[in-house]
């Protein structure tokens, strides 16, 4: 009877640790997870975009409350952070699989700093703290401007240039412009040009400014259109160019020119006054003529004789063939007594004229001289030269032997 109850004992005592065993179990499965923090994303890049912003979303994955929820930057960097549209803020708590979003602006505010920085974003709670790294890049743009932006020359003569148009290049931008050089852009005959340029290679600091003026022309009669480029790196921007290309004005007509009187012998030389320089008409300088002129208006003239020496002065643009015929006016008739042809170079050429002339008899008060080019293999003339005619010694020595008649010559270009 006692073997009997002593067993029975040993098997209450191991069932009833068994089911103790069992129960401890079973409280420790139905205990709650820690809480855990993840944050998306992963690493936080922000330049100064102004209204682009960073989202940031935070999330309880662990299996109880998160709490003291808060978050910060760690580090040093520029300027300042808002945060906007945000579910974050004010919520100290998460609960198991919650999560809040806020939006993230960086700000900078000292433009003068530039560069890259890497602070830490860091979230903090109950849960383990969770560090994101941060990059943040402030490289600031320039932001160029012009004005005018439309430049419209109106009538521009064909073969002419207008008055330069001054045209202000400025920086608005916070970062610092350096300048390339303005670049045009012409459509058909357009021949838009820019002159004293004042930006290339300038460097424009934020509000600062620099100038160059354009001008226009044309070779044909129409419509003008163009572009100037203004650029730098980080920013560009451009000048519209209008005109309207007209024919040029017409050359007036030429005075009438009175014929010689008749020489008047008289025992006294009659002194005799020389006949005012008659004007050229104006005319239109074609391409490959720049400068058209000579260096005397007054020439003293007889066969065999011409001085001062007088030089023609052709400034060419291009090389070409030019042809000087001399023309004198006789009994109311213009007739070429003379011409010569040489090829002119491009830039300026000076051909003395009376030297080559000398030997031709002037009987008038006023040569012409017609400036020829050739064109399309026909000689055009581009400008009528006038010069007025002196002769070298009184004409009572008419009747004198020709020995005498040379003599005086001869004297009066000694003394002159």
């Amino acid at each position: 009877m006692r073997a009997v109850q002593s067993k029975s004992l040993i098997t209450v005592v191991v069932a009833t640790a068994v089911l103790t065993v069992c129960l401890l179990l079973s409280a420790g499965a139905g205990a709650d997870a820690p809480p855990q923090v993840s944050v998306s994303p992963s690493s936080i890049n922000l330049s100064d975009l102004g209204s682009i912003t960073q989202q940031v979303t935070i999330t309880n994955t662990g299996g109880s409350a998160v709490q003291n929820l808060d978050w910060g930057l760690v580090g040093d960097y520029p300027g300042n952070f808002l945060f906007d549209e945000s579910t974050c803020i004010g919520i100290s708590e998460l609960a198991p699989g919650a999560s809040c979003t806020y939006d993230m602006l960086w700000r900078q505010l000292d433009f003068s700093l530039v560069g890259t920085w890497t602070p830490t974003f860091e979230v903090t709670s109950n849960a383990p703290t969770v560090s994101i790294p941060m990059t943040l890049t402030w490289a600031p743009a320039p932001s160029l401007t012009v004005s005018p932006a439309t430049i419209a020359f109106g009538d521009v003569a064909a073969g002419q240039t207008s008055a330069p148009t001054t045209v202000t290049v400025t920086n608005g931008g916070p970062g610092a412009a350096t300048m390339n050089t303005p670049t045009v852009t012409n459509d058909g005959t357009s021949r838009f040009a820019v002159v004293k340029d004042e930006c290339a290679g300038k460097q424009l600091v934020s509000g600062g400014s620099c100038t160059f003026r354009v001008t226009a022309s044309s070779l044909q009669v129409g419509q003008l259109s163009g572009v100037v480029s203004v650029s730098a790196p980080g920013s560009t921007t451009s000048v519209n160019l209008s005109a309207s290309a007209t024919l040029p004005p017409a050359s007036a007509p030429s005075p009438p020119v009175a014929p010689p009187s008749p020489p008047v012998v008289s025992p006294s030389p009659p002194v005799v006054s020389p006949s005012p320089p008659l004007a050229s008409p104006p005319a239109v300088v074609p391409e490959g003529i720049t400068q058209i002129a000579t260096s005397s208006q007054t020439v003293r003239w007889c066969a065999g004789c011409a001085y001062p020496k007088t030089t023609l002065q052709l400034e060419l643009t291009n090389a070409a063939s030019v042809r000087v015929p001399l023309q004198v006016r006789a009994h109311g008739r213009w007739r070429q007594t003379a011409v010569t042809t040489f090829h002119g170079r491009a830039g300026l050429n000076r051909y003395l004229i009376t030297d080559r002339w000398r030997g031709q008899l002037v009987p008038a008060r006023t040569v012409e001289l017609l400036v020829q080019l050739r064109h399309d293999s026909s000689w055009q003339t581009q400008k009528t030269l006038r010069l007025t005619v002196r002769s070298p010694f009184s004409t009572g020595i008419l009747h004198e032997s020709q020995a005498q008649l040379w003599a005086k010559v001869r004297a009066v270009l000694a003394g002159d």
